[in-house]
C-alpha cells in the first residue's frame, strides 16, 4: 500500500486492516468447520478462550475492589451491600456499571454482553489513558525547561491555597500545566483511527473549498486522528504538512492575548460533539492528577547516555511507545 496525498497513516492503516479481515475470516472459516465436525462446548471453548480469561480477570479485579457479587455460572452480576459505593444506598448517583446491571436484571442483556462491555470500556480506557500518560512522562523528560515552568505555576498555585500536596480543585489555574497535557494528547495520538461511526443514510459534505463528498447509507468511517494531529500545521490553517509535527508547541493552546489555555479547534483526539468519547473527561482527568501529583515531587530526566532522545511509536488501534525509553526520576 502507498501513503494516499501524502497521508502516511493511510497505509498503516490499510495494512492493520486487512490484516484484521485475514484473521477474522479464517477464524470464521476453521469455526465453521469445527462446528460441523466437534461439539459446540469445545469449538466455543478452543476460539474464545482467551476472551473467557480476559473475563475472568475482569471479574477478579472487579471482585477485589469489594464493590461487586459475581457469579457467571449464575448469571449474577450486583453491587456489594457492603461495599463503599452501593447503588441501594440513598442518595448514590447511579453510573453506567448500574444501568448495565438494571438492563441484566430486566433480562435486556445478557451476562456475556454485560461483560463484554465492561472489559471493552475499562480495558479501552485503561490502555489509551496509560499510553497517553507514558507519552506525557517522556516529553517531560524531553523539555526540562518546560518541565520546570509547569512545576513552578503548579507550586505557585498551591502555595496561594496553601496546600501541601497537588489537588485537582487548583486545575483552573493552572494553563501551562493544561497546555502540555493537551499537546502531549496531540503528538501522541495514541487512537490514531478514532471510534468506528456508522452513516445511517445517504449523507453528502462540502468543504469550504468546494469539494464535495458523497458518503452512502450504511458507510463505516474513521477519524484519521494520527494525520490531523500530526501531519496539519495548527498554526496555518490546517495546511497539510510533508512531515510529522512531534515537536512541542504550547502555544496552540494558549490565548494570544492572555496567555490563558484554551482548546485548539483542531482538537479531535475523542471526537468531537455527541458521538465523541464518553470517557474523555475522566482521561483527562486521570492525567492531571497523575501529572500534578508526580511532577511535584520528580524531576523527570533523560537517560544518561541520550539526553536528545527520539520518541518512536507502533503502530496499532492503540499506539504505544516502542522501543521503551529508561527516562530517570530524581526527588524533588
Amino acid at each position: 500500500f502507498k501513503p494516499f496525498n501524502g497521508d502516511p497513516f493511510v497505509a498503516e492503516f490499510l495494512q492493520l486492516t486487512n490484516k484484521g479481515f485475514k484473521d477474522l475470516a479464517r477464524a470464521t472459516l476453521v469455526n465453521w468447520s469445527l462446528g460441523i465436525a466437534m461439539p459446540s462446548w469445545f469449538s466455543r471453548r478452543f476460539f474464545w478462550r482467551s476472551a473467557l480469561q480476559l473475563d475472568a480477570r475482569m471479574i477478579d479485579f472487579l471482585k477485589e475492589s469489594g464493590e461487586f457479587v459475581i457469579d457467571p455460572q449464575k448469571s449474577v452480576f450486583k453491587r456489594s451491600e457492603s461495599g463503599k459505593i452501593s447503588s441501594n444506598k440513598s442518595g448514590k448517583t447511579s453510573v453506567y456499571v448500574d444501568r448495565l446491571i438494571e438492563r441484566l436484571n430486566a433480562n435486556e442483556i445478557t451476562f456475556d454482553e454485560l461483560m463484554g462491555d465492561l472489559v471493552a470500556t475499562i480495558q479501552g480506557g485503561v490502555h489509551t489513558t496509560s499510553s497517553a500518560a507514558e507519552y506525557v512522562f517522556l516529553l517531560l523528560a524531553k523539555y526540562p525547561d518546560a518541565q520546570e515552568k509547569i512545576y513552578k505555576e503548579i507550586t505557585a498555585a498551591m502555595r496561594g491555597k496553601k496546600m501541601d500536596r497537588f489537588d485537582l480543585s487548583i486545575v483552573n489555574e493552572l494553563h501551562l500545566f493544561r497546555a502540555f497535557i493537551h499537546e502531549a494528547l496531540r503528538i501522541a495520538a495514541v487512537a490514531p483511527m478514532g471510534g468506528p461511526h456508522f452513516v445511517r443514510s445517504d449523507t453528502t459534505i462540502q468543504l469550504d473549498d468546494g469539494t464535495t463528498y458523497n458518503i452512502p447509507k450504511s458507510t463505516v468511517l474513521h477519524s484519521n486522528n494520527f494525520y490531523m494531529a500530526q501531519y496539519r500545521d495548527w498554526a496555518n490553517d490546517g495546511k497539510p504538512l510533508r512531515s510529522a509535527n512531534t515537536d512541542l508547541h504550547l502555544e496552540y493552546w494558549l490565548d494570544a492575548d492572555t496567555r490563558h489555555f484554551k482548546v485548539h479547534d483542531s482538537f479531535t483526539v475523542f471526537g468531537r460533539g455527541k458521538r465523541g468519547c464518553p470517557g474523555q473527561a475522566l482521561a483527562i482527568r486521570s492525567i492531571y492528577s497523575l501529572l500534578g501529583s508526580f511532577v511535584t515531587k520528580y524531576k523527570f530526566l533523560a537517560p544518561e547516555n541520550d539526553k536528545a532522545f527520539e520518541i518512536k511509536q507502533m503502530m496499532a488501534i492503540t499506539l504505544s511507545v516502542e522501543p521503551k525509553i529508561g527516562i530517570r526520576l530524581e526527588q524533588r
